[in-house]
This record gives structure tokens, sequence and C-alpha cells, in this order.
């Protein structure tokens, strides 16, 4: 197998080596040129499994430059990879976009078979981006993702909903493969502070400025919380000014450990996504035995079920989750009888031996046998 990927997922390979599947690895390393790259290397080689690590540095060079680019390197790596040892049986992409395309050229060139993953609505995805680039791949996108769609072996969506959601053409192939988490690497002894955590980005995609102003309406009656989000380096000035003198604290982009850090030791995690997939962070924030308030947008609901794993509300509507959280922060038997059903569900269906079964099959049904 060959996966492509527009980043780096540690966990990915070693559950699908755990299934019997090997192969390669091609991603953006956004730590490529960091001082202690060679280490975090190190680290990372020695938990891919049976997967080959093949990273390239982020580019610098404007955005269409940074395409073909990364598109070259996907591309003509794993044609080098291919001449090494023999062609591979399968081409897993994650998204339909550059990845996809290089995972199509691929196909053509080597023969292999190949599966693209939709990990979100493309109709929906650059809607929030207002800049020219964002503009043009929000009009070019939906009809992009459904010719990738008619050109793949078979696609991989989140929850079953997804493939109505994405108006996919009759006799697509598909599978459901939910994402996983590695429970064994979610803290459970950590006690839980005043904070409610927003961990995510880009942050107008995952409605921070929702969030900001549904604290802001209940702050006056629980001026013991605060809000933390977290999770990018992208330019805050809008998110700061919209918090004010608000408790509201900023922090950057963490890495795993530090993430499922800060989900066990949140009162309440908070997702209020414009647009979303099946999100693994509320998956960790389950795992990790927090209530969870979200948007009913995407695969959320397939998570999060209203009452009884946690609380939703209607995307961009910041009045609403005020109103749900306030529901939450004054009764604490309901949160802690959603957060224990969330956590039951998190850990007893979307396991890594539950995933890796989904993938096995998926690849099964796609070129006849596994690996």
């Amino acid at each position: 197998m060959l996966y492509i990927a527009p980043d780096i997922v540690l966990d990915l390979p070693a559950a699908l080596s755990g299934a019997g599947f090997e192969g390669d690895y091609l991603g953006i390393w956004a730590k490529m040129d960091a001082p202690d790259a060679a280490k975090d290397r190190r680290r990372i080689e020695a938990g891919f499994g049976k997967f080959g690590f093949h990273p390239a540095r982020p580019s610098r060079l404007p955005f269409g430059l940074r395409q073909i680019r990364d598109l070259w390197f996907f591309v003509s790596t794993a044609l080098v990879l291919t001449r090494q040892r023999g062609c591979y049986d399968v081409v897993v992409t994650y998204a339909p976009y550059r990845t996809g395309l290089a995972g199509l050229l691929i196909k053509w060139l080597t023969g292999a078979r190949l599966i693209i993953e939709f990990p979100l609505d493309p109709s929906r995805v650059f809607r929030y981006d207002h800049s020219a680039t964002g503009r043009l791949k929000h009009l070019v996108s939906p009809g992009f993702a459904r010719w990738m769609a008619r050109k793949a072996d078979r696609i991989m969506v989140l929850y079953p909903q997804q493939v109505k959601e994405l108006g996919l053409p009759d006799g697509v192939r598909y599978s459901v493969v939910h994402p996983f988490i590695r429970f064994r690497s979610v803290p459970t002894d950590i006690l839980p502070t005043k904070t409610i955590l927003l961990l995510g980005m880009p942050l107008r995609l995952k409605g921070a400025d929702l969030l900001i102003q549904a604290f802001a309406a209940i702050v006056p009656r629980h001026p013991d919380y605060s809000l933390t989000i977290a999770g990018t380096d992208e330019d805050l000035s809008e998110f700061r000014a919209l918090a004010g003198n608000l408790p509201v604290r900023f922090v950057g982009r963490l890495d795993h450990t530090d993430a499922l850090a800060a989900l066990a030791s949140c009162a309440v995690f908070v997702l209020p996504s414009r647009t979303e997939g099946v999100p693994r962070v509320i998956l960790e924030a389950m795992a990790a035995g927090r209530p969870v308030v979200a948007s009913d947008v995407g695969g959320i609901p397939y998570l999060v079920r209203h009452g009884e794993t946690g609380l939703l509300f209607p995307s961009g509507d910041a009045v609403a989750l005020a109103a749900q959280l306030e529901r939450l922060l004054s009764d604490p038997d309901l949160a802690a009888r959603l957060a224990g059903a969330g956590q039951v569900m998190a850990r007893g269906g979307f396991t890594e031996e539950h995933i890796a079964r989904q993938w096995s099959e998926a690849v099964a049904a796609t070129v006849g046998k596994p690996g």
C-alpha cells in the first residue's frame, strides 16, 4: 500500500501495520526543518511499523506553484519507490485534491488501484475562505471531487449519510471507514479544571468566533470559568479583538501529547464547526471522559447524540450554543451523564482494531486481498 497525505498522521501506519498491511507513507512534514527534526524522525519511523516514512518539507511558494511542487513530490517519489520495490497493490489518498490527483496519476502510470478518502464536504470546506484562492477553490472543488470519485476504484467515507450529502454519482463504490483513536494514549487520570476548550484549526471553520460570542453571554453567570482556544498558529487578531477583556486564552499549535492533556484537563469540550467530517478530537474528548457540545453539521451527529452522548446546536447559531453551554454548566449531573455515555461509546465502537478491520474490508473489496 502507498498512502499519500497532506500532513503526517502518526497513528494510522501503526494501526494498518497491525492489520497486516505494509508499504510507504508520503506526506508534508511541517517540522522537517525544526532543530529536533532528526530525533522526531527517528521516533516517527519507529512508530510507523511496516510503513516507510517519506516526508517533504513545506513549501513557501505561491499557492499554485506549491500545489505543483507537492504533486511532483508525491508522483516522483512514488515512481522511484515503485522501481525499487515493485508496483503497489493500492494507493490510498487523504482527500481528492492534490493528493487525490497524485494518486490518480500513479494509478495511470503503474496500474495500482486507487482509494480516495473523503474527510469533508467539498461544497463547504472552502466556503469561509474569502481570499481569491479560497473563492476559486470553493467554485471548483465540488465538481473536481465528484470527478475524482468517478475515477477512483473506491472511496472511503466517514459515515453512511455522507455519500448522499456529497452528491456523488450513481455507481461510485464506497466503504464506510470510521476515524479511530489509540485509547492507551488518552489520559484518564488528569483532573478537570474550569476551562471550556476549543481545539482545532482553522478557527473560522471551527467556529471560534461563535464560541467567543457564546462565552461572552454565559460568563457573567459563570465567572470562575475561562475559555481556551488552542491548536493553530494562524493570525489571531480577529479573534483577540472579539474576545476583548474576556478570560480567553489563545494557545498555539500543540503536539498530540499536549493536545490530549488539554482535552483531559478541560471541563467541557466545544466544537462549533461550520463544516466537519467525523472529528477525531470529539472522540478523544469523549475517551478522556469530558462532556461535548458541538454543532450539528456533517458527521458530528453520528458521534454526538443530543441528550445522550453530548449536546448539539444548529451550526452558526451562537445564541443556541450559549444556551447549551448554560445548560451543561448549570447541571453537573447532566454533564457527568453525558460524559460517561460518550466515553462508553467512543471506547466501544471506535477502537484501533475496529477501524483496522474496516480498512481491511475496504482494500479487499478493491484489490481482492489486504496489504
